[in-house]
């Protein structure tokens, strides 16, 4: 099946899929990141270096704005990290709008000079040792990184650390209809509207 005909058939799933949502006469507010250098999109065997066991640096999600402070705890094959205080904790919560979830979202990583793109889940699990509200740590994914059971990278992930480094549309543009339907398919599953509108609209 050509691409053309791949995408009309998503197209109409996605337009019944999507939540109709009200719209508003003010405009949506622009988040603002107080940095002026460059997205990096290193692969994971770079970042592991950039942030060993121990360290401490900015996550920033990229469609709210807001940005807490971490400590990465574990992790070989990702970063394991726990929010560094009580207060971290709860604007990572509001991030997720006070549910946490595995809901993977783009997430920039504020290390030193360096600011890399990056995909984040919010759903507390494992262990935990810092008094910080969060009963354990979460995982941060960066390009080229897996999970701890897989050697494949997480397609969800990847997604999420394309769209953080400003290069997702490149990415639709040079996708297969295999590979369409798959992102289709992790969307679905994210329950994620705005990676929907993405693909029909590309």
């Amino acid at each position: 099946m050509k691409k053309q005909g791949i995408l009309l058939i998503i197209s109409i799933i996605v337009l019944s899929l999507i939540k109709n949502e009200p719209t508003y006469a003010f405009e949506k507010e622009v988040p603002f990141f107080p940095i002026s250098f460059r997205i990096e999109m290193p692969s994971w065997e770079e970042v592991n270096k950039i942030i060993p066991k121990q360290s401490k640096f900015q996550i920033i999600d990229v469609e709210t704005g807001k940005s807490f402070n971490v400590q990465r705890r574990a992790g070989s094959n990702h970063a394991d990290v726990q929010p560094l205080t009580k207060k971290d904790t709860e604007i990572m919560k509001k991030v997720y709008n006070d549910q946490w979830s595995w809901r993977r979202r783009a997430v920039l990583v504020l290390v030193n000079d360096h600011l890399i793109a990056a995909s984040m889940n919010g759903m507390p699990h494992g262990g935990g040792v810092l008094q910080n509200g969060f009963s354990g740590h979460f995982c941060i994914h960066f390009w080229g990184s897996t999970t701890h059971r897989s050697k494949n990278p997480d397609l969800s992930h990847q997604l999420m650390v394309l769209k953080a480094a400003g290069k997702i549309e490149e990415y639709f543009k040079k996708a297969t209809p295999y590979e369409l339907l798959n992102v289709f398919m992790v969307a679905i599953n994210n329950t994620d509207d705005e990676l929907l509108k993405m693909i029909f609209f590309q």
